[in-house]
């Protein structure tokens, strides 16, 4: 009986490849998960600060917070790839229905785009009454999707 060295390095080199895949799949799938949180985190931030700048006419400083606001509503979908829901090892709080009603997620993601480039333009503007609409949208779009998709 004769030993094969290359089938078995074959073999040996395929398990090692799965295996690495697996892993820094799920490191790259915790970094995600992780970058996603922090980007919410700011968000409810940039949202409190955006809430106060109205309150004192501080256009500028709410532009540039709406600006924050805009910019993560325009990349969110990219921070949900399917297997990034809530789990005991990963800490998220994504509910699996994301991934089972992709398109209301979508939709709601849409409606927190619009909400939020309205915060832009009218702080621009400087107006304080399309400001408190777009804001008050914004806010309800944030609650309506973590009401739905949040464990």
């Amino acid at each position: 009986m004769e030993f094969k060295a290359p089938n078995f390095f074959i073999l040996a080199t395929s398990v090692l490849i799965v295996f690495m895949g697996d892993v820094l799949g799920a490191d790259s799938s915790a970094s995600i998960i992780n970058d996603r949180k922090k980007f919410m985190k700011v968000s409810e931030q940039k949202m409190s600060i955006i809430k106060k700048n109205i309150e004192l006419s501080n256009y500028q400083q709410a532009q540039e917070n709406a600006l924050y606001i805009k910019d993560w509503a325009d990349k969110m979908e990219t921070f949900f790839p399917v297997g990034s829901e809530a789990s005991i090892s990963n800490l998220s709080a994504a509910s699996s229905d994301i991934w089972d009603n992709y398109n209301v997620f979508k939709e709601l993601i849409k409606s927190y785009q619009e909400s939020a480039n309205k915060i832009v333009n009218a702080a621009k503007n400087r107006d304080k009454d399309r400001l408190l609409v777009a804001f008050e949208a914004t806010l309800k779009s944030c609650n309506s999707c973590h009401d739905l998709f949040r464990d």
